[in-house]
């Protein structure tokens, strides 16, 4: 496909016209020059071909590396298509026009690998939260931190030939209420995430490419999926705000059955539920009775949300009826 054709199929389907508009705009009124986002766009796919296979043969060889790290239940990764770095640069570029002191600010067709730092990414997924710390610092092993201050200097590191290391410091996203203290004590920088969504953040210098590590549970990539699929840039979509809600009931189930598979590993590891000599009464220690409580608990608060969130609900066919449709 002509470039023509191809730019204006991307910018119908992504719906981006408007956001295109608004930048030529800027740049012909504001900043009194052509404007460049489809030069930058163009100069981008017209070398991203030969990029690509590069990044794919980078992506298996680092997913190969970390095959040697025990705990880990999947290993997945993608380089990130044609079609979703293009809507990204736009996106950037809009975003950050007037932030100066942005990264993306500058931002063009040839230093695009070194600003966006997420052309490869890479999931590491783990069946229970409390394995971690060790997958942690087994990653910092292979990639490991350098000079703190060299991260206060600069948030995003440059490649060094030859080495391998952390680019950014390492930094846990958490939702509201979740325990961040053995994060904190591991020297994590910790970012809240309104929507719930949870996970360990690497960004890793390796083979002069940026790779996005991902750490979770299996548990948070369900819901990370889910949220992905039917939430995430769907504002387009007429049941978004209901959506939204949905998705949050759902982290709330996700993160509830991490709980309790932990609480299953440490049940079986203590053996700390037994029967009694009592009919239907097992002895347990007071840790998994606590750590019972505390989900039924939520459980409870879970239900009552999805409860409020029913009684909204009006059957179409019925509010038709009602006003004679």
């Amino acid at each position: 496909m002509e470039w023509e054709a191809y730019w204006q199929s991307l910018l119908t389907e992504k719906k981006l016209n408007n956001k295109v508009t608004e930048l030529n705009l800027y740049e012909e009124i504001i900043l009194e020059r052509e404007p460049c986002t489809e030069r930058i766009c163009k100069g981008i796919c017209d070398r991203y071909d030969e990029m690509e296979k590069h990044l794919e043969a980078v992506k298996l060889d680092c997913i190969k590396e970390f095959n040697q790290i025990e705990g880990v239940y999947l290993k997945s990764g993608r380089v990130k298509g044609k079609d979703s770095l293009l809507c990204k640069v736009i996106d950037k570029r809009r975003e950050n026009i007037e932030a100066f002191d942005s990264k993306y600010y500058d931002l063009n067709e040839f230093n695009y690998d070194r600003i966006i730092t997420d052309l490869v990414g890479i999931r590491l997924i783990i069946n229970y939260r409390g394995k971690w710390l060790d997958v942690h610092r087994k990653i910092l092993e292979m990639f490991p931190l350098l000079d703190q201050k060299l991260y206060e200097a600069n948030p995003l590191l440059e490649h060094r030939t030859g080495e391998r290391f952390q680019a950014e410091w390492p930094k846990v996203y958490y939702a509201q209420n979740d325990p961040i203290q053995e994060y904190k004590n591991e020297g994590l920088y910790v970012k809240l995430k309104a929507i719930g969504y949870r996970g360990i953040h690497y960004i890793l210098s390796y083979r002069g490419t940026y790779i996005e590590l991902q750490l979770r549970t299996i548990y948070d990539e369900a819901w990370s999926e889910c949220d992905h699929n039917y939430v995430y840039k769907k504002e387009e979509n007429r049941s978004h705000d209901a959506l939204v809600q949905l998705s949050k009931i759902l982290n709330r189930l996700t993160h509830l059955s991490d709980i309790l598979n932990d609480t299953m590993k440490s049940v079986y590891d203590k053996e700390g539920i037994v029967v009694s000599g009592q009919e239907n009464v097992w002895t347990a220690l007071s840790e998994h009775i606590d750590s019972i409580d505390e989900i039924i608990a939520k459980l409870e608060e879970t239900d009552n949300i999805f409860r409020e969130f029913r009684s909204r609900l009006v059957d179409k066919q019925e509010d038709c009826d009602e006003i004679g449709e």
